[in-house]
């Protein structure tokens, strides 16, 4: 099953706490459901995963909105560390390929198509209602779904997430530098 692949990753109490929403019923702004506020390990809260894909969608739009102004972000990005290879990328296209892939990955068929009406294609919500022969209250439920599925993803997809947004376009991942073969510094 689709979704017992991303209960595996953890998430921790200062990664949920700016995302939470304070007004929120279930979570009450920390994070984590109530049922899970004792465990250390569980997935957070459905506010948490909606932000998660808010933030995305918001950098995908931003990336998009930002094509025909200029070329995108190109950049040299080191492959291994213990020695000087590096590849050429352009992040900007990556991100949005990665986006779109891991949309049409976690997505089943309807949701894909919703997903595509509503958020890349900019349908009104009453069209699709019409179009998927839903009730306003059925289709937000299975748009917020949609959000919740997406948000646990792109967090939790390996070995690169796309979320956090600035490790994604980073040059270099954050965990390691390598100075000299055999010698990795860590970094906090």
């Amino acid at each position: 099953m689709k979704s017992e692949q991303y209960r595996t990753s953890d998430w921790t109490h200062p990664e949920v706490l700016p995302l939470a929403k304070f007004k929120c019923p279930s979570c009450f702004g920390l994070g984590f459901p109530r049922e899970t506020l004792n465990l250390q390990k569980g997935l957070p809260c459905t506010c948490v995963l909606k932000a998660v894909f808010r933030i995305c969608f918001k950098k995908y739009e931003n990336i998009k909105n930002s094509e025909y102004r200029g070329p995108s972000k190109q950049g040299w990005d080191i492959v291994a560390f213990n020695t000087s290879r590096r590849v050429y990328g352009f992040k900007d296209q990556e991100f949005l390929a990665d986006f779109i892939s891991i949309t049409r990955r976690t997505l089943n068929e309807i949701e894909f198509r919703i997903f595509s009406s509503y958020y890349l294609n900019n349908i009104d919500y009453q069209q699709l209602c019409i179009r998927h022969r839903l009730s306003k209250g059925n289709f937000f439920h299975l748009v917020y779904r949609i959000q919740m599925k997406l948000g646990q993803a792109f967090r939790s997809t390996k070995p690169y997430p796309i979320y956090p947004v600035d490790e994604y376009f980073s040059p270099t991942p954050l965990q390691h530098i390598s100075l000299r073969r055999g010698k990795n510094i860590k970094i906090s």
